[in-house]
C-alpha cells in the first residue's frame, strides 16, 4: 500500500474512532445517571429515557464499525510502516484504542452496578 494510501486509512481510521469514544463517553454518561436513579429509586420514566438513549449510542457505534470493517481490513495488510509521520498516526490510533477499551470496561461495570441496582429496585417494590 502506498504511503498517501497508508495515511488516509490511518486518518479515516482515527476520526471514526475519535467519534466513537466520543459515543462511549455519552454513553457512560447515561449508564451513570441511570445508577444514580436507579439508587435513588426515583423517575422511573427518566430511566426509560436514558435506556433508549444508551441503545440509539449503541446503534451509531455499530454503524461506524460496520463502515470502517474495510478500513480495519486495510490497515492490517499495511506495508511496513515506514514514515515518521504514518508511526506517529499508528501510535495515536492504538492509544485511541486502548481508550476506549478502557471506556468499555468501565461502561461494563456500570452496567453491572445498574443491574444491581435494578434488581434491588425492583425486590423493594415488590415487599411495598
Amino acid at each position: 500500500m502506498r504511503k498517501s494510501n497508508q495515511i488516509e486509512t490511518l486518518n479515516r481510521l482515527l476520526e471514526a474512532y475519535k467519534e466513537e469514544a466520543r459515543l462511549y463517553k455519552e454513553m457512560q454518561e447515561a449508564a451513570a445517571e441511570q445508577l444514580g436513579l436507579l439508587q435513588g429509586g426515583s423517575a422511573p420514566g427518566r430511566v426509560a429515557d436514558l435506556t433508549e438513549r444508551r441503545c440509539a449510542l449503541a446503534e451509531l457505534i455499530a454503524k461506524i464499525e460496520s463502515a470502517i470493517r474495510p478500513l480495519r481490513s486495510d490497515r492490517e495488510n499495511l506495508s511496513p510502516i515506514d514514515s515518521d509521520h504514518c508511526l506517529k498516526l499508528a501510535h495515536e490510533l492504538d492509544q485511541l484504542l486502548d481508550q476506549i477499551a478502557g471506556q468499555v470496561r468501565d461502561l461494563i461495570e456500570i452496567e453491572r452496578q445498574n443491574s444491581i441496582a435494578l434488581i434491588n429496585a425492583t425486590a423493594t417494590e415488590a415487599i411495598r
